[in-house]
């Protein structure tokens, strides 16, 4: 698992990422989002269910999709991956209280100060329910951290007191992995044994 210090990404006051974007994990991951394989999420949110996030929030509230993908899609990942986690946490996922004003380029491919561009404004608040609230937030994927910087912001100016966030994998981290502690049933190397019989 990674845990990166508060302030490796702007806005969070802590973060953590199951584990690199890689091997079967990213395999898993790409087929969730690109092949509309609705039917990995219970697994892959076990995962992210085991980042330790969110013991001290209130709610948590994955990251929106613009409607058109949203539609395209059929599904937001996100929240997918974040019903395992509010089960086990016993926090209610609240998917309506961040919304996308626009549609934005797809952040893979784009440098870390294009990626900022792309999303700037382009996350809102929606519900006056945030004031006051300590927030989880969920994503698939973490690279530079534009987006969940994005939506962390969002936040901030809707009144959240704490927000956090947790993703199934960081891609090109540079933080600690700590291996210990790991449940060896939920390693990498058995995600990728399910995939091939899949």
């Amino acid at each position: 698992m990674i845990r990166a210090e508060p302030d490796s990404i702007a806005g969070l006051d802590g973060f953590a990422a199951f584990g690199e974007f890689g091997g079967p994990l990213a395999e898993a991951i790409r087929r969730l989002k690109y092949e509309g394989r609705s039917e990995l999420a219970p697994a892959l949110g076990a995962l992210l269910a085991q980042t330790g996030m969110g013991t001290e929030m209130e709610a948590v509230v994955p990251v929106p999709l613009f409607p058109t993908r949203l539609a395209e899609r059929g599904f937001n990942q996100s929240a997918l991956l974040a019903k395992p986690l509010v089960r086990q946490l016993g926090l209610p996922l609240r998917p309506t209280w961040l919304r996308r004003s626009r549609e934005t380029e797809v952040q893979a491919g784009l440098s870390r100060s294009a990626r900022r561009e792309n999303l700037d404004g382009a996350v809102f608040v929606a519900s006056t329910a945030v004031a006051g609230r300590s927030i989880l937030l969920v994503d698939d994927v973490a690279t530079t951290g534009a987006t969940l910087q994005a939506c962390a912001r969002a936040l901030r100016n809707g009144g959240a007191t704490r927000v956090e966030a947790a993703v199934l994998a960081r891609r090109g981290s540079r933080a600690p992995a700590a291996e210990a502690g790991r449940d060896r049933d939920s390693a990498p190397w058995l995600m990728e044994a399910w995939l091939e019989g899949r």
